[in-house]
């Protein structure tokens, strides 16, 4: 510990500035007192460095960054701090009538000693370390590490010229922007704002305010709107502003210069700088995902409407199958019920056919024998139909007939049905086929007895068989009159037990039609005569 400065007041005291130590000391000569004053106000980073009397009285104590004026006489003080951005260490004081000249790390500052107003004075660069007033020539006489300078008093009431402030260059990912690069930016001398690309997001500016050589340079200050919160200190032996990595978006660079006063300029200089976003940050890239986004949830929840449905169709079809099945046990047990008394009617007529010589009785066993042989054949579609249902690509059993022949036997048992009349035609007088004629056999019954039934007397029936140069088989059943609307009843669609709703008052259980259907593919090959086999398939129309 050693002693700083030492210095009287107009009471007599002596007021002792120790070197690094907290506050300042005062003697009492009488009475040999040593009172520690401020400790408080004044340590830290602001631990005194310099104490001055001015011609009042005052002590004027200097700490990192501002001043304090002390009252020798009530010990009242009040301290002043030299701007928002300034880094001062006080390096010498002197009074000058009334301010107190101040020497900084950061220039020169001038305070009113009855005010407290302080303001920088830009005068030169260099730092002064000792400052010395002549009141006689009012000479300032300033003294630095390699010379001095003298100044006067009345610098301070001299009006500086504003100079603005330019930018000069501006460098994009490190490279100098000018007319030369291609790049479609304005000059940055001449504009007030920029539009870039996302990737034109490193960004350096330089920066001048044109001073004379001799004067000071003025501070700086900047900003950037938008990513900063503070302002930012540019450094006396630079510039360059820079910054890295910027986000699209809209920005403010604001450069500012700092007063006498230690605040920023209430004239900045403004550059609006917007870097556009990439195309899938754009407005339009963002409907997109917004419209993909409400696709996909319509398509989810369509998804699963439609998935339910198909379920409850699942469930309503096996409903329907599983209903039919109880049909088809229904049928089947009845079937088998049916076979016993109905064979004990067979067997009696068949013996009583060939005893009995009268015409007309004869006649009558015939048709009963006949719808006997009928109902049977139905009893056998009937147990046949779960086998048939359950295995409808069963192999088929294939034999060569004449169908001419074959189809015109089942449709003459139907023609002796007065109350209709029939018609059987053909352009061959024999067409052989490879048939299975089981199956076929049920299909023509099936459907000549459909004819019948639902064919209102008077009506007529016609059969017609035709084959083709190239050996394609087509046949036709037409009736003279149709029921109802042919949509609704003559849909190519047949499901179990199905009966048309224009049918009327015609009972029937729908197998007939339904057995069709399952065994409409009962044919090979066909052709006039015995000739080689040529063409596959009969044709349902």
């Amino acid at each position: 510990m050693f002693i700083n400065q030492i210095v009287p007041d107009a009471e007599g005291n002596v007021w002792v500035l120790l070197y690094n130590s907290k506050g300042i000391d005062k003697i009492n000569p009488r009475t040999q007192q040593v009172t520690k004053l401020f400790a408080e106000e004044l340590s830290g980073e602001k631990g005194p460095n310099y104490l001055l009397r001015d011609e009042d009285g005052m002590l004027w104590v200097g700490f990192h960054g501002g001043v304090m004026r002390i009252n020798p006489q009530d010990s009242g003080q009040q301290s002043i701090t030299f701007g928002s951005f300034s880094n001062n260490e006080i390096l010498s004081m002197t009074s000058v009538k009334e301010h107190i000249w101040i020497s900084t790390t950061n220039g020169l500052w001038i305070v009113d000693r009855k005010t407290m107003d302080a303001r920088q004075q830009n005068m030169t660069d260099k730092r002064f370390t000792s400052l010395f007033f002549d009141p006689k020539d009012e000479n300032i006489y300033l003294g630095g590490a390699d010379g001095f300078g003298i100044s006067r008093p009345d610098i301070q009431a001299m009006n500086q010229p504003e100079r603005p402030i330019l930018l000069t260059a501006l460098y994009i990912n490190n490279q100098l922007m000018s007319p030369h690069t291609g790049e479609s930016i304005p000059n940055i001398r001449y504009t007030n704002s920029i539009e870039l690309a996302y990737n034109q997001n490193n960004l350096a500016f330089e920066l001048s305010d044109l001073p004379i050589r001799w004067k000071k340079k003025h501070e700086f200050v900047y900003r950037l709107e938008g990513m900063d919160k503070e302002w930012n200190f540019l450094k006396s032996n630079t510039n360059r502003i820079t910054y890295s990595n910027l986000n699209y978006g809209d920005y403010q660079l604001i450069i500012s210069k700092v007063e006498k006063s230690g605040h920023p300029s209430e004239h900045p200089y403004i550059l609006n700088i917007k870097i556009l976003p990439p195309w899938y940050y754009t407005v339009w890239a963002k409907v997109i995902y917004v419209l993909l986004f409400l696709s996909l949830i319509i398509w989810t929840i369509n998804f699963f409407r439609v998935k339910n449905r198909l379920k409850m169709e699942r469930m309503e079809k096996e409903k329907i199958l599983e209903q039919s099945r109880q049909k088809m046990a229904f049928f089947s047990n009845l079937s088998n019920e049916l076979k016993t008394p109905l064979s004990r009617i067979i067997a009696p007529v068949s013996q009583l056919l060939p005893a009995t010589e009268e015409a007309h009785e004869k006649q009558t066993l015939e048709e009963v024998q006949r719808n006997a042989m009928k109902i049977n054949s139905l009893i056998h579609q009937v147990l046949n139909f779960n086998r048939i249902e359950d295995n409808e690509d069963s192999l088929l059993i294939l034999s060569r007939i004449e169908l001419v022949s074959f189809s015109h036997s089942l449709f003459s048992v139907y023609e002796e049905d007065k109350r209709l009349t029939f018609l059987f035609e053909t352009n061959k007088a024999k067409i052989y086929a490879d048939m299975d004629a089981i199956k076929l056999g049920v299909i023509l019954d099936s459907l000549l007895s459909n004819a019948v039934k639902f064919t209102p007397d008077g009506g007529s029936i016609r059969l017609s068989l035709f084959l083709s140069r190239r050996n394609r088989l087509s046949g036709y059943l037409c009736i003279g009159h149709r029921i109802g609307n042919p949509a609704a009843g003559h849909s190519l669609h047949l499901p179990t037990f199905f009966q048309s709703p224009h049918s009327g008052n015609k009972e029937g259980t729908g197998i007939g039609l339904y057995l069709v259907k399952l065994t409409q593919n009962c044919t090979a090959d066909t052709s006039p005569a015995s000739p080689p086999k040529k063409e596959k398939g009969l044709p349902s129309d």
